[in-house]
């Protein structure tokens, strides 16, 4: 997370900004830690912009990380906050594992994972 400048993120936007992601990540790092029980790997912020969507971008993504997961024999967490994810996701062997309000925010979010 230090590679990435997650120490600047409270500068660059704001500390209650900050407060709330990172109430966000402690949130799905807890649910995954307890959930799983072992080592896991966590896909996180994927995204294909709206005028490239359906068109196989996100498979593309997608596939080659589960693909080194599964070799692994490691679970893959994941988080949504759009239920409209929930579908796509499960269509890659993801289920549901927990669906809750972030605490200090008002977002709801979906906690998948994916077994090996």
């Amino acid at each position: 997370m230090f590679r990435v400048g997650v120490i600047t993120c409270p500068f660059k936007l704001g500390f209650k900004a900050f407060e709330g992601i990172w109430s966000y990540v402690q949130h799905v790092e807890t649910v995954c830690q307890e959930w799983l029980q072992t080592d896991y790997w966590y896909l996180q912020v994927i995204s294909v912009d709206s005028p490239y969507q359906k068109q196989g971008y996100g498979r593309s993504l997608i596939e080659p990380m589960l693909t080194k997961f599964s070799a692994q024999n490691l679970p893959c967490c994941l988080d949504t906050e759009e239920e409209s994810n929930v579908a796509y996701y499960e269509r890659y062997g993801f289920e549901v594992i927990e669906t809750s309000i972030i605490p200090k925010t008002n977002n709801i979010c979906w906690i998948m994972v994916k077994q090996p």
